[in-house]
């Protein structure tokens, strides 16, 4: 998109959050070996000396190599929008920069939509949620993930099929618009199966006890006390997201002990994806981190994807 053209409101917030979010471009400079002499390769490091440190400089590029910028992550943004057949005053975007990475950036129907088409309290209601990584130094990944009402939780099945693709991202994408819309498209109708395998894991009832041990393994009577006091309370609050859940939905006593001696294995996954995302972590290198970024850190959190793939694995 021409900067000259005049941009809607949408499009200039769009900007906006991009720019103040990832406040850096990236420049290819050329290599040289030990003794300076001539290399044929590039490398990549941030536009100015008050960028992150270190100056980034991950695997080498070729010659012909294009970095993306900030723009060019604008330009996706909408053309993820048209992918969810929604115009762009019915989205909403959410930023997180990951040093040494690149950017990220989801996309979902803002929460005035989402009440206008389902406003009943207490459902548990899933959304679209598009996920763009913007790496440097090499691919777009188009992610389909998925945003629970009920507990805000930001979350992929990476495992349902046709839920990742890569996009293009050369020097001259922007004249492939069109194309780039389509895979949007392609990813969005692929919601339907992550709708069927959730409501899969809600037909499945497992043992909830066994369900922790399995992902977290009691640990030995020979470890310390810390650890076993760690594990207690880590399980005792994705047990206290279970409860609320049901609460929240009206499922369940959830006063009697036996109502929660088994659950379907898609609340028991949602209460490790919940507790990861919201309580896991609360700073990073001694910053606080935001609602948003903490969505981004538990969608690649190690956890997050151990929970979804044993769900899948004992469901039906």
């Amino acid at each position: 998109m021409n900067n000259t053209q005049t941009l809607s409101p949408i499009q200039a917030k769009i900007r906006e959050t991009i720019f103040s979010t990832f406040q850096h471009e990236v420049i290819k400079v050329p290599l040289a070996g030990p003794d300076n002499q001539r290399s044929p390769h590039y490398g990549l490091c941030f536009d100015s000396l008050d960028a992150p440190k270190p100056l980034w400089m991950q695997p080498t590029v070729k010659k012909h190599y294009v970095p993306h910028t900030r723009e060019d992550v604008a330009v996706l943004c909408e053309t993820i929008a048209l992918g969810l057949d929604l115009p762009l005053d019915q989205i909403t975007i959410d930023c997180f920069f990951k040093p040494a990475k690149g950017q990220r950036v989801a996309v979902q129907p803002t929460t005035k939509y989402r009440k206008s088409v389902c406003s009943k309290n207490g459902s548990d209601t899933l959304w679209p949620k598009f996920i763009l990584n913007a790496n440097y130094g090499g691919s777009f990944q188009a992610y389909l993930g998925m945003h629970r009402d009920v507990c805000s939780n930001m979350q992929m099945m990476r495992r349902v099929e046709g839920t990742t693709v890569n996009l293009r991202h050369h020097g001259n994408f922007r004249d492939h618009f069109d194309e780039t819309v389509r895979q949007w498209q392609t990813l969005a109708a692929k919601f339907d199966n992550i709708v069927e395998a959730a409501n899969h894991l809600k037909e499945t009832r497992f043992n909830t006890a066994e369900f922790y041990q399995q992902l977290y393994p009691e640990p030995s009577a020979a470890e310390s006390k810390t650890k076993h006091r760690n594990r207690d309370r880590k399980l005792q609050k994705m047990m206290n997201r279970l409860i609320d859940e049901r609460m929240k939905l009206g499922e369940g006593n959830v006063t009697k002990v036996a109502d929660l001696q088994t659950a379907n294995l898609w609340e028991l996954v949602n209460s490790v994806t919940g507790f990861v995302q919201h309580e896991k972590r609360k700073t990073q290198n001694g910053l606080q981190l935001s609602k948003s970024a903490k969505a981004f850190l538990a969608v690649d959190d190690p956890e997050c994807n151990h929970a979804w793939d044993f769900a899948l694995n004992h469901a039906g």
